[in-house]
C-alpha cells in the first residue's frame, strides 16, 4: 500500500512555524521600539524627551497660546520655563497612568470637560469668522454715549452683605430700606439669614451700562441691592472716586468693546440658530425659572 503524506500533520508543523515566526517578529519589532524610544534624543522640532515621550516644538506653541504670549521676544524668554513646565507634567503625567489614575470616574469627566471646552472654544472661531473691525463713527458714537466708561468712569467702595435671595420679595424690601448697615446685619441675624460682609469695590467703566447708570445714582449712605443668580448683594457706598480714563486711550478701549460686543452678538445668533437645528430635553428641575 502507497503512503501519503499526513496533510494535516504537515498543516500544524506549518502553522507552528508560522505562530513562531510571527512571536519572533513581535519581539524583535518591540526590543526595536524600545530601543528607539531610548534612544531619542532632542533636537530639531524636538525640545525634550522623558521616557521617550516626545515634547515637540509644536507643544511649546500651544503653551505659549495658553500663556499669551504673543511675540518671538517673550516666546524665547518663556521658553525654558514652558519646557520644565511640560517635563514636570509628561512625569506627573506618566505616574498617573502607571497607577491606573487615567481609570477613575472623575478624570473621565473631567476629561471630557476639557476635551467639550476645548472643541467649543474651536467651534466659536469658525462659526464667528473674521468680524469687520468697528468704524472710526461707531467709536465717535460709542464714547459719547458710554461716559461712565471715559471720562465721568466712577471707583466705588461698598458695605456689603452677600445672602441667598428670601423667596419673600418683602423681605428683601424691607431690608434694603434699612438705613445702616448696622441695622441691616441685626436684621438678617434676627431672621436667622445666613450672610456675608465684607468691603467691595464697584467701577463703572467695567460693569454693564444700565447697571452702572443706576449704582452711580445712589446718594452715598444709602443702601441698595442688586440680586443676580440667586443672590442678592444689598451694600452701601462708603465712598468714590474718580477714575476717569486718559483720553488717549478712549478709541483703543472703545475699539476693544466694540468687538467684544459684536463677537457677543454674532455668536448668540450662531448658537441660536445650532440649538433651534438640534433635539434638546432638559428635567424641569434643572430649567430656568419663569419670570
Amino acid at each position: 500500500m502507497k503512503r501519503y503524506p499526513n496533510h494535516w500533520g504537515i498543516g500544524e508543523n506549518h502553522r507552528g512555524w508560522r505562530m513562531a515566526t510571527f512571536r519572533s517578529t513581535v519581539v524583535i519589532l518591540t526590543v526595536a521600539a524600545a530601543l528607539c524610544a531610548c534612544n531619542k534624543k532632542p533636537g530639531g522640532q524636538v525640545a525634550a524627551v522623558v521616557d521617550g515621550q516626545e515634547i515637540t516644538d509644536q507643544d511649546l506653541r500651544t503653551e505659549a497660546v495658553a500663556e499669551n504670549l504673543k511675540s518671538k521676544a517673550d516666546f524665547a524668554a518663556a521658553a525654558p520655563m514652558m519646557v520644565e513646565k511640560l517635563v514636570d507634567r509628561t512625569v506627573l503625567s506618566d505616574y498617573a497612568r502607571k497607577n491606573n489614575l487615567d481609570r477613575g470616574p472623575e478624570y473621565v469627566a473631567r476629561r471630557r470637560q476639557m476635551e467639550e471646552n476645548l472643541l467649543a472654544y474651536l467651534a466659536v472661531r469658525k462659526l464667528v469668522g473674521n468680524i469687520p473691525s468697528p468704524t472710526s463713527a461707531e467709536v465717535d458714537r460709542f464714547i459719547a454715549e458710554n461716559p461712565l466708561m471715559f471720562s465721568q468712569r466712577q471707583r466705588l467702595t461698598l458695605d456689603q452683605f452677600r445672602f441667598k435671595t428670601p423667596a419673600d420679595a418683602a423681605v428683601l424690601k424691607r431690608l434694603t430700606a434699612l438705613d445702616s448697615p448696622a441695622e441691616v446685619e441685626a436684621a438678617l441675624r434676627s431672621q436667622r439669614i445666613q450672610y456675608s460682609r465684607t468691603e467691595a469695590f464697584f467701577d463703572s467703566g467695567t460693569s454693564p451700562a444700565p447697571v452702572a447708570s443706576q449704582i452711580v445714582k445712589v446718594p452715598d449712605g444709602e443702601m441698595f441691592n442688586v440680586s443676580m443668580g440667586g443672590q442678592s448683594f444689598l451694600s452701601q457706598i462708603k465712598s468714590r472716586t474718580s477714575a476717569a480714563v486718559d483720553q488717549s486711550k478712549w478709541r483703543e478701549q472703545a475699539l476693544m468693546a466694540l468687538r467684544t460686543a459684536k463677537l457677543r452678538n454674532v455668536m448668540s445668533q450662531k448658537l441660536g440658530d445650532l440649538k433651534k437645528s438640534s433635539k434638546i430635553d432638559i428635567d424641569a428641575a434643572y430649567r430656568p425659572k419663569s419670570k
